[in-house]
């Protein structure tokens, strides 16, 4: 399910662990319900 907006600090802190803990770009989007274009840097 895609999220709705969503401030990228309320979630930024889960995103950066999710990233050093070895999750693709596209692992942290569905596990967070964003697209992959939603987070590319």
């Amino acid at each position: 399910m895609q999220r709705t907006y969503t401030h990228i600090k309320a979630i930024e802190d889960q995103m950066i662990e999710l990233r050093q803990s070895g999750k693709t770009r596209q692992e942290i989007a569905e596990e967070l319900g964003f697209t992959e274009q939603q987070i590319k840097p």
